[in-house]
């Protein structure tokens, strides 16, 4: 273990881009790290030693340099983490990071798969001006018109919510934030 603060430097893919002042987003409490204790596998990981406590981070572009207090031993796998400002939006072809502390370096690996939807689009049933509602018609409510959401996943999708957000001038037909939906 290093005797004096030491930096590591995390270094992503071209494209992704760290905060300026990263500090705040920096967290190596083992019940933290994986958003839950139920997720942190202790078997595996050793915790951070309370004395071993990230003191700075600066982000520059793809890199972030982290200054940390001595404390952490030789040969034990640490799990921490950070946030990105933003990821690259399409995975660059040397697609790796590397991270180096206290005179070592890790060889480049894999970087992680982007959940993001490919092939998204929207086709409105029509594109004309709808006007508003004639407040002495009987149908007092505004006019609607459907739209077709269609995107590819990038996993496999078991359960959950569809949210889809509109511009601000758009609202959608229905009550209580819900809309009615057909899945084809």
């Amino acid at each position: 273990a290093p005797s004096a603060a030491a930096e590591m430097r995390l270094t992503g893919p071209a494209g992704t881009v760290f905060r300026t002042n990263c500090l705040s987003s920096v967290v190596t409490d083992n019940a933290l790290v994986f958003g839950s204790s139920a997720h942190w596998d202790g078997a595996t990981y050793t915790a951070w030693p309370s004395g071993a406590t990230v003191t700075s981070c600066v982000g520059m572009a793809n890199s972030a340099r982290l200054l940390v207090s001595p404390g952490l031993l030789a040969g034990q796998l640490y799990a921490w983490r950070m946030e990105l400002l933003s990821t690259p939006k399409q995975p660059p072809a040397d697609n790796v990071w590397t991270v180096e502390f206290a005179s070592e370096a890790s060889a480049p690996f894999a970087s992680f798969a982007l959940r993001t939807f490919a092939d998204a689009a929207l086709a409105p049933a029509s594109t004309a001006v709808r006007p508003q509602a004639d407040p002495l018609s009987l149908n007092s409510g505004p006019s609607s018109s459907p739209l077709a959401v269609s995107f590819r996943p990038h996993l496999a999708v078991v359960e959950g919510i569809i949210r889809v957000q509109a511009p601000p001038s758009f609202r959608f037909a229905g009550s209580d934030s819900e809309c009615t939906a057909e899945l084809e």
